[in-house]
């Protein structure tokens, strides 16, 4: 085994943390959302560092009991977190495991990850690729700002509805 990358791989090696640093921003709005969603003064002792399949559990489970998250709002969301687990699940293939070359000629050669995973006995091969990862930095930008915008509608309607409230009972006094 060596540690000497060739020319090819330098961008390969570029795509990976570029894809990581879009997956930790992805992680970081979910536990904002979180915290935001939670209105709790205590939210920082269950949010923050859990990973992002956890905040996705937890976003999801406030959702839905949060009086302020309509139907529409939460299917919304429900939508933004499926794609958020498929996504974040990709990543996983790129970041936990050992990466392998597939042992073909120089010319053709592709990478794989090679991993053990939670409760199965089998290891477990992921293709990796520059298209693929380039593919999942996109898709991950992409998700990140549309929760973002969900976040600020959701945060706009309800400065709105309060305001309202404000100046109805400013009218009534």
């Amino acid at each position: 085994m060596t540690n000497v990358i060739n020319d090819d791989e330098v961008e390969l090696y570029a795509l990976l943390g570029l894809m990581v640093r879009n997956a930790a921003d992805l992680e970081f709005r979910l536990q904002m959302l979180a915290e935001y969603l939670s209105q709790s003064p205590y939210a920082h002792l269950w949010i923050h560092g859990v990973s992002a399949n956890d905040a996705l559990r937890l976003i999801r489970e406030i959702a839905k009991e949060h009086p302020r998250v309509i139907p529409p709002e939460r299917e919304a969301f429900e939508d933004l977190a499926k794609r958020a687990s498929q996504l974040l699940n990709r990543r996983h293939g790129y970041v936990h495991g050992a990466w392998s070359m597939d042992g073909a000629p120089p010319e053709s050669t592709t990478y794989q990850a090679i991993r053990f995973t939670k409760g199965k006995r089998e290891i477990r091969f992921d293709p990796l690729s520059k298209e693929d990862l380039r593919d999942l930095i996109q898709k991950l930008s992409t998700l990140t700002s549309e929760i973002m915008n969900w976040q600020m509608g959701l945060i706009k309607k309800i400065n709105s509805e309060d305001e309202r409230l404000r100046e109805a009972k400013a009218k009534d006094q």
